[in-house]
């Protein structure tokens, strides 16, 4: 009988331990979210949102909504980066320390990026002289030995 009582225990207190557990992991987790914005303070929607964290190097990637928004939820706390990508923009890099349980906001605004242009010239002699109206003939090896 004091037997089943202790293995009872046992079991009882295996389980309480796992759920502390449980309840202490969901609770040290935070939030890192923000906007993205340009230089005039409109938002971005579709920009490609790459989230780092330093320590592991592991990566999770969102884009903006069409508000401008993004939400990484249930992440350990850590130092992280934020690396935002969009077309016509240029790509910027922000970083932060999350805490534990925290949610932390890390708006970030875009600046316009510079436009390239390619030019490509390519020089090719003209096949008609049109500067003279002199004219040329073409000397084969039979005529100059005579």
């Amino acid at each position: 009988m004091l037997i089943k009582v202790l293995r009872h225990a046992c079991v009882l207190g295996v389980f309480l331990w796992l759920a502390l557990q449980n309840a202490n992991a969901q609770g040290s987790l935070g939030v890192a979210n923000g906007r993205v914005t340009d230089p005039t303070g409109i938002a971005v929607a579709g920009a490609d949102v790459l989230l780092t964290n330093v320590a592991t190097a592991q990566t999770k990637q969102t884009k903006t909504n069409t508000k401008g928004y993004y939400s990484f939820p249930a992440l350990q706390p850590n130092n992280y980066t934020v690396r935002v990508k969009m077309q016509g923009f240029k790509t910027t890099t922000s970083s932060f320390t999350l805490e534990v349980n925290q949610t932390l906001a890390n708006d970030i605004a875009l600046e316009v990026g510079s436009v390239e242009t390619s030019v490509e010239v390519q020089a090719i002699a003209p096949l008609i002289q049109s500067e003279t109206s002199a004219t040329g003939q073409m000397i084969t090896g039979q005529h100059a030995s005579s």
